[in-house]
């Protein structure tokens, strides 16, 4: 049985190329997720890897993210926050009135919705119920502290564009799987579900592309995240066209940093 490895203790990775860096030349990624927080500077010109950063959710306060940009004594110049928060639904920008959830969106989320986000080149619009920990991230900082918060899927529909033809991606966090699949220049599909184990992965992707219709054998599905290059060849007998997603050209990472796995935080890279 493969499960997902996780990071169970704080991690920090420096680059000499940090001390000499400039702030106006940098930017800082930070990703939010239920099993963790982890964050990375890069070069936002070479995009050369300077400084990565994990911790696991256990050892998080309230004001995680606080601390992070705390850590800095002067702020890259480009801060990318992102929230993987899998109670949302995504909405058609036509459909929101006054910028504000429809009524019957609670009975999506079983809550009312307390964020909102939204991809205005492709009109779509996200609704979270986040908890109180994470919403409060990036909130009550000093005013040169502010900071916002972004969902992690509406940045990946900005930065992505969907396929023409059945595609599926597939990114294993510690606890979860997110899948985004796509077709016909359209997003089709895109949500987070409990993942801890090839059983559940296989599930998940199955099940996915099932009700989607795609065609196991002409279907496109890339892997990336914890434990990927293990789920692989789990997956291979069940799909013709399975990889792992190309993680070359997301960030530099000199022989210093090697020991910071770019397909394991893929989605970090992205930000």
């Amino acid at each position: 049985m493969v499960t997902t490895k996780t990071l169970t203790v704080n991690k920090i990775n420096i680059d000499p190329a940090f001390a000499s860096a400039k702030a106006e030349d940098c930017t800082l990624s930070i990703l939010y997720q239920r099993d963790g927080l982890s964050f990375l500077v890069r070069h936002s010109r070479t995009r050369q890897l300077l400084m990565f950063g994990y911790e696991p959710h256990a050892g998080q306060g309230v004001d995680v993210v606080t601390k992070v940009l705390e850590s800095f004594s002067e702020r890259p110049a480009v801060v990318n926050f992102a929230i993987e928060e899998r109670n949302t639904i995504i909405l058609p920008t036509v459909m929101v009135e006054q910028e504000k959830a429809p009524n019957w969106a609670q009975r999506f989320l079983g809550t009312a919705p307390n964020f909102q986000d939204e991809n205005p080149k492709q009109l779509m619009s996200f609704f979270a119920q986040l908890g109180e920990e994470v919403l409060g991230q990036g909130q009550g900082l000093p005013e040169n502290n502010t900071l916002q918060a972004r969902h992690h899927w509406a940045l990946l529909t900005e930065s992505n564009a969907p396929s023409s033809t059945p595609a599926v991606h597939a990114h294993i966090f510690p606890t979860e799987v997110l899948i985004m699949a796509s077709d016909k220049g359209q997003w089709q599909l895109i949500n987070s579900f409990d993942c801890s184990n090839e059983r559940d992965l296989l599930y998940h992707v199955g099940n996915t592309t099932e009700q989607l219709g795609y065609d196991r054998t002409k279907l496109q599905l890339d892997l990336s995240g914890f434990s990927a290059k293990a789920y692989l060849p789990v997956l291979e007998p069940y799909f013709k066209n399975v990889k792992l997603a190309k993680s070359q050209g997301l960030v530099q990472i000199s022989s210093s940093m090697r020991e910071v796995d770019a397909l394991e935080h893929y989605m970090l890279m992205r930000l």
